[in-house]
């Protein structure tokens, strides 16, 4: 596919896959096909580009605190009314923590406390329900809505990524049953890194089986929207990682892309220009990346040295994308992430 020349093509573009996806959910359709759809209107493109893509509006995404369904529902609404007033596309993360062992529910980021995946599920629709009844009237797709946990605990495993994958679906159910799925469409997401401390790392094997589990699920891909922790040019990967690992959770048969670019020297962009072209000449093509996420002021004082604002963050990443012609593409989406 050619590079689009322009936004309003870009956009246009956007429109009528909104329309395909929204006639498979009604259908029925496997939503795989629609979650493709939804990525691949914009191929990569593999060709250097003199200037630096206009960044999009940023959308919001969360570190979930509570099973509070309209405080989602709150948030949802925000979202809805911002793309109706900027008319774009938005791609929201809603991240519950790390996986229970049993897969019954997650921990709260940074917290002990506990949602069961009931709660997750309702959380996830009343934030859909908010965006949908606030966005307007539309005929096209135009939230991407992350059902998001990560490898931090002792819960990574081919049955738990399973459970994900039902959990997705579910809410794919309920999004279907009422009429909102002309405007939202849901994936699962895993913020993916090695997670070293001083008890020990994150297992890469772990997280390879979890994917497996994830896509044995049948509900496509997942984003992965985590780092390359130690990785070249830092050094060597952490905790045993290596780019074979990285890969096998990011490339394009498994996942699609929003990583964490919060280093201000640029160090995470390198990174991932950097597992790129060991995709590219390894396995014979590109990640996909939808776009940078970052956490600008996430906390009063935060973050010395990983505080890149969402600018910083979508210019470190699209420039580093674009000093190999074979990994050069343009992103969908600018995200930053804070606490809900």
């Amino acid at each position: 596919m050619s590079h689009p020349s322009s936004l309003g093509t870009f956009f246009r573009r956007h429109r009528l896959v909104g329309l395909l996806l929204a006639l498979l959910l009604a259908c029925g359709a496997l939503l795989s096909l629609g979650e493709r759809a939804y990525a691949a209107q914009q191929v990569p493109t593999r060709a250097a580009i003199p200037a630096i893509q206009s960044k999009p509006a940023t959308g919001r995404s969360y570190y979930m605190t509570s099973g509070n369904t309209a405080r989602a529902s709150s948030l949802g609404c925000a979202q809805g009314r911002a793309d109706r007033s900027d008319h774009e596309l938005s791609h929201v993360i809603l991240d519950f923590g790390a996986q229970a062992s049993n897969g019954s529910g997650t921990f709260f980021p940074g917290s002990t406390s506990f949602i069961s995946n009931g709660q997750i599920e309702r959380v996830v629709e009343a934030f859909a329900q908010g965006y949908s009844s606030c966005v307007g009237r539309t005929n096209r797709v135009t939230l991407g809505l992350d059902i998001g946990t990560n490898n931090s605990g002792g819960g990574v495993s081919f049955a738990n990524g399973q459970i994900w994958a039902r959990l997705v679906r579910a809410v794919r159910s309920f999004t279907r049953t009422h009429h909102l799925s002309a405007h939202v469409v849901i994936f699962g997401a895993s913020d993916i890194e090695s997670w070293c401390s001083n008890t020990g790392c994150a297992s890469p094997s772990q997280a390879i089986q979890w994917t497996r589990g994830y896509h044995s699920g049948g509900v496509g891909n997942y984003v992965n929207f985590g780092s390359l922790d130690g990785c070249p040019p830092s050094g060597g990967c952490n905790g045993r990682w290596t780019y074979f690992d990285y890969w096998s959770v990011s490339n394009t048969s498994v996942a699609w892309v929003v990583p964490e670019i919060y280093n201000q020297a640029g160090t995470q962009a390198t990174q991932w220009e950097l597992l790129d072209l060991y995709s590219v000449r390894h396995h014979g093509s590109a990640l996909f990346f939808l776009g940078p996420i970052d956490q600008h002021n996430i906390l009063p004082g935060c973050c010395a040295g990983t505080n890149n604002t969402a600018q910083q963050a979508w210019n470190q990443l699209w420039s580093a994308l674009h000093t190999h012609r074979s990994t050069a593409q343009n992103l969908l989406f600018s995200i930053e992430i804070r606490w809900e």
